[in-house]
């Protein structure tokens, strides 16, 4: 038998256009049988007419009469088979293949044993390495002049370089008897402040007045003598604290050899009951290694 003259064409239907199997595929699928002794001899024509007859299909007649006539109609029953996930370029990384393509990533370099290459230590070690903090309650000054300290974030020594950034937000509620004062927002690092703003109380008492404070701070020269530069942001809801919104920069010494606190706190100017300021969320974080 020539194989090749019983295989059929590429993209022959296995279904024809009578809803039967096709012709060609049967023939094909006959010839393998007669091979394999699977019919009663090679007279494919036979075995095709009594493979017919036992499907019930005629000319006139729709193939697979088995099926139920309740059964879903062939649309119905495509739209319940399982489709093939589709996967956007993007998310087909893993099936690259070339693992080292440098559209997926940088060479990673020959390591044996477990062992960290000091190339790849390079590389991890260039991630921030502050954790950063969040408030998880709030923090209340009132009636009292005295520092308050919202949150804290320290950065140990020698891991701030040049361009690494430290950042702020603040998000508060103030309360004021009339004309009682200031309330100060400012950034220490260590025990020193290095960028203060203020917010005057108006003439009108205040009761939860909104507020908000944003900072950064850019490491800029590192060592025993290092300078950071700090800009800071504050406002209030409607401008009611007569601030804002206000831009301040300052700059200021920094040892980068040693472990810096960062501590983002408030003051107010005059001690009153009614003079109260409470910090809701605020977070620090270094935005930039």
């Amino acid at each position: 038998m020539d194989v090749k003259a019983n295989i059929p064409e590429f993209n022959t239907p296995f279904i024809g256009q009578d809803g039967r199997v096709n012709y060609i595929w049967w023939q094909f699928l006959l010839k393998l049988f007669a091979r394999t002794g699977g019919t009663s001899g090679n007279d494919g024509d036979a075995s095709l007419e009594l493979i017919r007859s036992l499907e019930g299909s005629s000319s006139a007649m729709v193939a697979f009469q088995a099926i139920s006539g309740d059964s879903p109609g062939a649309d119905a029953q495509i739209g319940r088979m399982p489709r093939p996930a589709v996967l956007v370029p993007d998310q087909m990384a893993y099936q690259h293949g070339i693992h080292d393509a440098g559209d997926l990533h940088a060479v990673v370099t020959a390591a044996k044993n477990g062992f960290m290459a000091s190339a790849d230590k390079s590389k991890l070690d260039g991630f921030p390495n502050i954790t950063p903090v969040a408030l998880t309650a709030d923090a209340t000054i009132v009636n009292s002049t005295a520092d308050g300290n919202i949150l804290q974030l320290t950065a140990p020594a020698s891991s701030l370089a040049v361009g690494s950034t430290i950042g702020g937000r603040l998000y508060a509620l103030v309360s004021s008897a009339a004309a009682t004062g200031t309330l100060s927002v400012w950034l220490k690092i260590g025990a020193t402040k290095v960028i203060t703003q203020t917010f005057m109380m108006p003439a009108l008492g205040q009761t939860n007045t909104g507020m908000s404070y944003y900072f950064t701070a850019s490491v800029r020269t590192t060592g025993a003598s290092g300078t950071i530069q700090l800009s800071a942001l504050m406002t209030s809801n409607g401008n009611a604290l007569n601030a804002g919104p206000v831009v301040s920069t300052a700059s200021a010494t920094i040892n980068t050899t040693i472990s810096n606190t960062f501590t983002l706190g408030w003051n107010w100017s005059v001690a009153n009951a009614a003079n109260s300021a409470t910090a809701k969320n605020a977070v620090l974080s270094q935005e930039k290694l």
